[in-house]
């Protein structure tokens, strides 16, 4: 099978991810030229609408348009289960969630990111983007009160239902959902980036998804948008958006002031050789106690001690794993400063039955965190808690990088509760 799209294409992507679930081979032919091939007679008899993607399956046989597309993947791969399975309820929901996608996500996109993505074809419309931005609030606040209560969005299990709504969010997530509009919108946020960090999404979308720090300011778009694109976007049709916003965000980069963390004083702590020592370790205990006696360096660095705010929220410790993964990922681009150790605490159960906590060593020794972290999305769903690895803290930050021992001074979220896994960020 053959998938003709443009790079970066979330619709395609509902197909790839598809695939992985079922371990389906699906090329994409890496020559495709968008709005030349598709327009050609040959690409018109398998598609006579001329839209990408498009999955050719030999033998003049194609099927178009995205949920479509990624419905057949599984069909004929035999995962029925991933379609709603024997239970006819559960196949019409998660065509209704698809429905739903296409019919009021995807429409919104043209007023709401498209500017954003695609300056040269789209222009800002400060009012259509008003009215558009509060029919969007309510579409995605029908699937926050579902999601307050359900694990994703039909069964227990990632389904098709979860691919498609995903992927149609996926620029929203980008472009617009910035973390003050998802204050509003927590379910919604720890269901996608819970899609999002499932292997089968990672292998397609990759790991360094980079969210929405700002709403756009459409008023100055107008102005600035087009210049700083420059000739780039002029060469793509208005779905072919994925070079324009790749330059945007490298033109953005480049000008960047060094953050603050690179503007510190130099530090005699060698935070790489401590994560070596860590990581090689037969007794992690006697190690960290090296690490803080013999190398850790108190005027250059911090420690903290980290406690998940809504651990009164978590029923399953496969999600909670999820919510770190996902949050890592995000920090990904300040691992030369941090070194943390989190654990998930509990059993799956009811809401309540698991926990979230850890260490973390910080670049810097303010009583606030450094700004670079803070604007890492979802380091504030964490309290922060100063350590004295010198003093009463050391037991349990050694227990919280050991991952056993007591835990004592965690709190009352943490009593009782078994480690059911760690990760590292390091």
């Amino acid at each position: 099978m053959k998938l003709y799209t443009y790079p970066n294409n979330p619709r395609a992507y509902k197909a790839l991810i598809a695939a992985q679930y079922c371990g389906a081979e699906v090329q994409v032919p890496p020559d495709f030229k968008f709005l030349e091939d598709n327009r050609k007679p040959e690409f018109l008899r398998l598609n006579p609408f001329g839209q990408v993607p498009l999955l050719d399956l030999g033998d003049g046989k194609a099927v178009f348009e995205s949920n479509a597309i990624a419905r057949y993947i599984l069909e004929s791969s035999n995962r029925q289960d991933m379609l709603g399975g024997d239970d006819a309820v559960q196949r019409a929901q998660v065509a209704a969630f698809g429905d739903v996608a296409l019919g009021r996500i995807d429409p919104l996109g043209r007023p709401l990111v498209y500017p954003t993505i695609f300056p040269a074809f789209f222009k800002p419309d400060k009012t259509r983007f008003e009215e558009a931005l509060e029919q969007f609030r309510a579409v995605i606040g029908g699937f926050e009160r579902h999601l307050t209560d359900h694990t994703f969005l039909v069964g227990e299990r990632i389904t098709l239902a979860d691919i498609t709504v995903s992927m149609s969010l996926f620029w929203f997530f980008e472009y617009l959902l910035d973390p003050e509009l998802l204050m509003e919108y927590r379910a919604l946020k720890r269901w996608f980036y819970t899609c999002i960090g499932q292997p089968e999404f990672v292998k397609v979308i990759g790991s360094d998804f980079k969210p929405c720090l700002k709403r756009p300011d459409h008023l100055k778009m107008a102005t600035s948008t087009n210049a700083d694109l420059g000739g780039h976007a002029g060469n793509q049709g208005h779905e072919s958006s994925d070079h324009a916003a790749e330059v945007t965000e490298d033109d953005q980069t480049a000008r960047k002031p060094k953050n603050a963390f690179d503007l510190l004083p130099k530090s005699s702590f060698n935070l790489e050789a401590a994560k070596r020592l860590y990581s090689n370790a037969d007794n992690t205990r006697e190690v960290m106690n090296q690490i803080w006696d013999t190398m850790f360096d108190p005027s250059g660095y911090s420690v903290w001690v980290v406690r998940y705010r809504y651990n009164h929220e978590l029923s399953k410790t496969f999600m909670s794993a999820n919510l770190l993964n996902g949050w890592f990922q995000r920090m990904d681009h300040l691992r030369k400063y941090l070194f943390g150790s989190m654990i998930v605490f509990g059993t799956s159960g009811e809401p309540g039955s698991c926990a979230i906590g850890g260490a973390f060593i910080v670049r810097g020794t303010g009583d606030s965190l450094p700004e670079p972290l803070t604007e890492v999305e979802d380091t504030d769903l964490y309290t922060w808690t100063k350590a004295d690895v010198f003093g009463k803290d050391r037991d349990l930050v050694n227990d919280l990088f050991a991952w056993e021992g007591k835990f004592e001074g965690m709190g009352p979220d943490y009593d009782g509760k078994p480690v059911a896994t760690g990760k590292n960020f390091k």
